[in-house]
């Protein structure tokens, strides 16, 4: 008999341990034997990566401390985990602190302007100011939109 490992998803924290200040909501999942989401995003700021995230990974190192990794919600459901996340993003961005907000005031201007001078004297301008959502972004392009959420935070496309 062949068992399928079943998934289980959930939304979880990242927290400055001097502050207990939340600086990202995610949601991730755990599969048997596979790596664990909410570790992914300290490898990205040992590999370099820029976001305002991974500078904020790195400035803990520098003192000394390490980012506290809290899982708030689990469930079974990939389409519970994403609501549960999206509400607690908007409900925990009231102190405009989050780092995974790019559309508003926790953007920092400093990496929107690297972005601009990036595309600069380049053809590939988005066309449109519209929107999309990483999961309708991705169906354009062939991936799902936790790709697409991880290119931009990595900044291999722009969003």
């Amino acid at each position: 008999m062949f068992w399928k490992a079943k998934k289980t998803w959930y939304v979880y924290a990242l927290v400055r341990p001097d502050t207990d200040e939340i600086f990202y909501i995610g949601k991730g999942s755990v599969h048997l034997g596979g790596v664990d989401r909410i570790d992914n995003h300290e490898e990205e700021a040992r590999k370099g990566a820029r976001s305002k995230k991974c500078d904020i990974i790195r400035e803990l190192w520098a003192k000394g401390l390490q980012v506290q990794k809290c899982k708030l919600y689990e469930t079974d459901s990939e389409a519970d985990a994403l609501q549960y996340e999206r509400a607690l993003i908007i409900f925990m961005n009231a102190n405009g602190k989050l780092t995974n907000i790019r559309n508003g005031a926790t953007y920092n201007r400093e990496y929107r302007k690297q972005e601009e001078e990036t595309r600069a004297g380049r053809d590939d301008k988005p066309q449109t100011d519209e929107w999309l959502s990483a999961n309708k972004a991705g169906k354009q392009i062939g991936v799902t939109g936790k790709t697409i959420i991880r290119m931009a935070e990595n900044n291999e496309i722009t969003g």
